[in-house]
């Protein structure tokens, strides 16, 4: 193939520029997202798990790499898929005390709505710390 039929090629192909690229991206993941909410609230998406967000007092310890709260009094809060409340709150005592965190007081747990969809396992996601002193 000589340089010109690859020119005339070339010359063909539509550029995109990188901002028309990316907003396709979010277009499709935005869509995606929607699509495993559709299906899960239809039933076309089975899980035996329900969305819960659970809050628990304790105290933070040296936290694990990529969580950030200064050592004291706080409150720990995730998301999570589980099976009961009680599974959700035995999911947030062991993984906050992964990640640095002891479950010292009251756990409160909520049914809410998923931002990620299920999984085949139970799973917390959305891990942050508030603060407090007591006074």
């Amino acid at each position: 193939m000589d340089n010109k039929v690859v020119l005339d090629q070339l010359a063909g192909i539509r550029k995109v520029s990188l901002d028309d690229l990316l907003n396709s991206i979010v277009v499709v993941h935005l869509e995606m997202e929607k699509d495993w909410k559709l299906k899960l609230r239809y039933g076309k998406l089975e899980t035996p798990y329900s969305h819960f967000t659970v809050l628990a007092d304790g105290i933070v310890e040296e936290l694990a790499e990529g969580f950030k709260c200064p050592k004291g009094k706080a409150w720990m809060a995730m998301k999570t898929w589980a099976s009961s409340t009680g599974e959700s709150a035995d999911m947030i005592k062991v993984i906050g005390q992964q990640i640095g965190f002891t479950v010292t007081g009251k756990t409160e747990v909520y049914e809410t709505e998923p931002t990620q969809p299920p999984s085949e396992n139970p799973y917390g996601y959305d891990i942050n710390f508030t603060p407090y002193d007591e006074e």
